[in-house]
């Protein structure tokens, strides 16, 4: 996994944080992003991942 990658899913995080995500959450969090980001670029799973990032859309703000 690229770094760029990991710190775009951390920079996510740190915003989510400001709108109260709670910070115990941070390695679910950081699992189902980079999951995501990997579907995307591997074309496999997407379907799965983008449903394990639902949850966190509601502190993206």
């Amino acid at each position: 996994m690229s770094k760029s990658i990991i710190g775009l899913s951390y920079k996510w995080f740190e915003k989510m944080g400001k709108n109260s995500v709670p910070e115990k959450d941070f390695d679910r969090y950081m699992d189902a992003h980079l999951a995501f980001a990997d579907s995307l670029v591997s074309g496999v799973d997407q379907i799965e991942a983008r449903a394990a990032i639902q949850k966190w859309e509601r502190y993206a703000g």
